[in-house]
């Protein structure tokens, strides 16, 4: 029976940066361009008619739940604006 011999080969070498770091200013530093446009991003906001029958809702002492149902909103939507009116008073 003929012994096998192990034979260990070098760990390979890191791989080198691709370039070297950018010497320029950064991004930030470029004036922008008249056509740029600033959009909102994310969902837009409760109609106001919505918002304002909901607090009217809760001066008369109704729930989240019912309000929430009665105005057309979401309960999360309902629990914010308690929370924020309860902030003001």
């Amino acid at each position: 029976m003929a012994k096998t011999r192990l034979v260990l080969t070098p760990h390979r070498a890191p791989p080198k940066p691709c370039s070297p770091p950018s010497s320029g200013p950064p991004v930030s530093t470029f004036p922008r361009s008249p056509a740029y446009v600033r959009r909102n991003l994310g969902r837009p906001g409760a109609e106001p008619d919505k918002m304002e029958r909901a607090r009217q809702e809760f001066a008369k002492g109704t729930g989240i739940g019912k309000t929430a149902r009665l105005t057309g909103l979401g309960t999360g939507t309902v629990q914010r604006l308690k929370r924020e009116m309860a902030i003001v008073q």
